[in-house]
């Protein structure tokens, strides 16, 4: 797989060398969504492109081909996300509509800060020129009018496979016979009442983000680009290219168009190497480790007393040793748990000695757990990670546990389950042996197709030319309506025709009996 790579980047280098000017806006404050921007943009300049990065994120280090543009602030450091993610923390089921109003909200607000920002009409009137303006397109649409102010390509990138956002820019279709909606917790097989339900949820997001999330999306870039040579719907649905956090082997297959790229784990790098301390708890965790982590945007605190005892009691019993990610003092903590305010997921999950990931199932530690082979234990609390858990129980990789439902007895029984039962290891590596048997890595996906529509100038025979169809259209419903039309005219003129003809015949019939 190296020497592939490797092959690859000589054949690149030496065909396409051409180093182009590249902006990425990486503007969303939780960094699971920077980093899979980050992974693109150095991606690109690892490939002696130019790239010029806006984010909240800047590097701790300059690196070659890589302009920061910082956009950090003490009001922008996640604290919004932050202080709404607890509430899901009780809650069996969040609803679709409380979810989606908090995303478009954080979309409107990003949108306002960024665009009202110094270093960002520091940068409009510049007069820098770029090639192409890579963008990410999580609910913040109205930004995708800065590749119109720089007359460049636009290549968006979206960090979870949201199936109405990705269609509608796309114009694609994606049946909810088999696809499911990214809230919830359903696969690709689903049975009669989950069809159901999958069908009902997306219509009402359609619904929300026609009616509510469009049209505040519009009238921001009416604000912030008046004097934009096309419309928001024009812009909008002009995407050369559309990279998707996404990979059928971790999810659920589903239809894309041609400029529709799937580079699902285009984060994970190869593993630093650890601390010598945390090197040394792991190489000594003779029965194996726990790693237990929320993600960015949840801390170990945030759990009530409760739900801590339940974990500490549960994990206590256990042979194998606990890391978890706990930012402050944790009183009543047995032997074999280790806290640490921050864990370099990464680099743990690809130690030989990690047997279970506790996770909520964000996409990003999804991809990471699979790449390294371990099973994972799923306590999913907003978006997309219903779904990805989903998927691991469908893998056979993994468990779900509802933060509801967090006792001491229910967590133990389903660490002892994923601990002492080899299938869930072996499905595991079974999936990381998958995800690594392909042709072209993710980052040489992003290289060739960002290329590819530079120096085709779009490269608009990628796009489904279905951007001027209306609902009707699209879906060939006004052709079946005009087939049932036909079938229907059909069907009425036999029934006239068989009725004069039984009239003809009776009254001839009549006829010839009074004759006789």
């Amino acid at each position: 797989m190296k020497v592939l790579s490797f092959l690859l980047i000589l054949i690149s280098c030496s065909n396409y060398s051409t180093s182009y000017q590249i902006l990425g806006i990486l503007p969303f404050e939780t960094k699971s969504h920077f980093a899979i921007g980050e992974s693109i943009m150095k991606t690109l300049a690892e490939f002696f492109h130019n790239v010029t990065v806006v984010s909240p994120y800047p590097q701790n280090q300059e690196l070659h081909f890589f302009k920061d543009v910082s956009i950090a602030s003490a009001e922008w450091n996640g604290e919004y996300v932050e202080a709404e993610v607890p509430a899901f923390l009780n809650l069996e089921k969040p609803e679709i509509i409380p979810s989606l109003k908090f995303l478009y909200q954080s979309g409107e607000e990003t949108v306002n800060y960024v665009m009202s920002h110094p270093k960002i009409i520091e940068l409009i009137e510049s007069g820098q020129t770029y090639n192409a303006c890579i963008i990410e397109n999580t609910h913040f649409e109205a930004l995708q009018g800065l590749a119109e102010i720089f007359d460049c390509i636009l290549i968006t990138y979206t960090t979870y496979p949201s199936v109405y956002l990705l269609d509608r820019m796309a114009s694609s279709i994606s049946p909810t016979s088999y696809v499911p909606n990214s809230f919830l917790d359903y696969t690709h097989k689903m049975n009669f009442h989950e069809r159901f339900l999958n069908t009902f949820n997306t219509l009402v997001e359609r619904i929300f983000y026609e009616f509510y999330h469009l049209p505040n999306q519009r009238r921001l870039y009416q604000k912030y680009f008046p004097n934009a040579q096309r419309s928001f719907d024009d812009v909008y649905k002009n995407s050369s290219l559309i990279f998707v956090n996404d990979n059928p082997v971790i999810s659920s297959p589903r239809p894309l168009t041609p400029n529709m790229i799937n580079i699902g784990g285009i984060h994970v790098r190869q593993a630093d190497p650890l601390t010598a301390k945390l090197q040394k708890f792991l190489n000594n965790a003779k029965d194996g480790v726990v790693v237990f982590t929320m993600g960015s945007n949840l801390q170990g605190t945030d759990w009530d007393e409760e739900q801590r005892e339940a974990f500490l009691k549960a994990f206590g019993k256990l042979k194998q040793k606990v890391l978890w990610k706990y930012e402050d003092e944790l009183p009543n903590k047995p032997k074999n748990v280790k806290t640490m305010k921050w864990l370099p997921q990464r680099d743990i999950l690809a130690h030989p000695n990690v047997k279970l990931f506790i996770t909520h199932g964000g996409l990003l530690g999804t991809f990471e757990a699979a790449i390294s082979g371990v099973p994972v234990l799923g306590i999913p609390m907003f978006g997309d990670q219903r779904m990805n858990v989903a998927n691991a129980i469908l893998h056979g990789n993994g468990l779900k546990l509802d933060a509801a439902d967090i006792t001491e007895e229910n967590v133990s029984k389903a660490l002892n389950e994923l601990l002492n039962n080899p299938k869930y290891s072996e499905n595991a590596q079974h999936l990381s042996s998958m995800y690594k048997d392909r042709t072209i890595p993710a980052k040489m996906q992003v290289v060739y197709w960002t290329e590819y529509v530079i120096r085709h100038k779009g490269a608009p025979h990628l796009r489904v030319d279905a951007n001027h169809l209306n609902l009707l259209q699209l879906y060939s419903l006004d052709v079946y309506c005009s087939f049932a039309v036909i079938i229907a005219a059909i069907i009425y003129v036999n029934y006239l025709l068989s009725k004069v003809i039984c009239k003809k015949l009776f009254s001839s019939k009549v006829v010839k009996e009074k004759k006789q």
